[in-house]
């Protein structure tokens, strides 16, 4: 049938389930640079809710947390990161751009760097995943979170700060 559907030439081995995974883990390793493709995407289709001169009222967050463009970088970011057994998340804004970190065998490494207008609405998914307080803004607050993959089941412990170019989010 693949033979058929593929028009290509098939040739069979053998091999064990172990085999495979280990297969599968490379590719899916090689596959870490298209993530960061498929991030800046959707980052780029999102609409710019507030300047930085108005305030963001609570309605709007929610609204902001459930966009589709938002809710699959976020998505793609947990995947990714339980891909690369990352330890943590760390989600920094700066006065440019939003940097996204992940904490691999201990060492803290750059993943990404995403624009500034993103911001906001990850930390809005991230609170609405976690059970937080969308309008709070001001003081630090923690959360949880369990995500099932194909494999395996993930628990996500959330925390947000307060810093000086907005918030911080530590998974």
């Amino acid at each position: 049938f693949i033979k058929k559907k593929a028009n290509l030439k098939i040739l069979p081995r053998l091999t064990n389930n172990e085999s495979i995974k280990n297969a599968l883990i490379q590719y899916q390793k090689s596959l870490s640079a298209e993530f960061g493709d498929i991030i800046q995407k959707e980052s780029e289709s999102i609409k710019v809710v507030s300047d930085e001169d108005k305030e963001i009222i609570g309605g709007d967050l929610k609204k902001l947390a459930e966009d589709l463009p938002i809710v699959r970088i976020v998505d793609t970011l947990l995947n990714h990161a339980i891909m690369q057994r990352a330890s943590d998340i760390h989600i920094e804004p700066t006065e440019k751009d939003v940097t996204v970190r992940y904490r691999i065998d201990g060492i803290l490494h750059d993943a990404m760097v995403l624009p500034k207008a993103v911001g906001p609405g990850i930390l809005a998914r991230i609170k609405v995943l976690s059970n937080l307080k969308l309008d709070e803004k001001r003081l630090p607050q923690d959360g949880r979170f369990k995500i099932e993959t194909q494999t395996e089941k993930v628990s996500f412990r959330g925390s947000t700060l307060p810093v000086y170019s907005g918030e911080k989010a530590v998974l």
